[in-house]
């Protein structure tokens, strides 16, 4: 989002929040160990197993400039690669996961410094069953989205 407020700005204008969006997969549960318990074998199969695909499949021909192609290459080359596990995952900001206050806390501190306007959570991925995925649900939507509509207000 910092390569675009960039480019934004050598363009003339600067990128509000509403033109920002940040998706991200988020698990809650009602502490942070039975959150990390739960989801860690669902958000590992995702990004080890089924998120794994060739740049092409991706970024197929054509599809960006050379230059284009290594700028991402370049700026996705820190965020994966190798085996990731719950914590290295949490850790770049590529998953959030924890009690209800946690996760609250991560989307205030990440919307300070990223400054999006839009958040989209993935409640469901991977392999994370129907129960735990509806859990999932009930809880950021009875505790978590609450505590956010001021960020939505402001």
């Amino acid at each position: 989002m910092a390569m675009y407020r960039e480019e934004a700005e050598k363009r003339g204008y600067t990128a509000s929040p509403m033109q920002l969006g940040w998706a991200v997969p988020t698990y809650v549960a009602d502490t942070d160990a039975i959150a990390h318990r739960e989801a860690k074998p669902h958000i590992e199969n995702f990004f080890n197993k089924f998120a794994r695909m060739p740049p092409e499949m991706l970024l197929p021909p054509g599809y960006l400039s050379l230059q284009s192609m290594k700028g991402v290459m370049k700026a996705k080359g820190t965020l994966t690669g190798g085996q990731q596990t719950i914590d290295d995952l949490m850790a770049k900001g590529m998953f959030i996961c924890g009690s209800a206050e946690t996760v609250r806390q991560k989307f205030e501190e990440c919307q300070k410094e990223i400054g999006f306007g839009y958040l989209l959570t993935c409640m469901q991925f991977g392999t994370l069953p129907h129960d735990l995925t509806r859990k999932n649900l009930e809880i950021f939507a009875g505790k978590v989205m609450p505590a956010l509509r001021p960020l939505a207000e402001a």
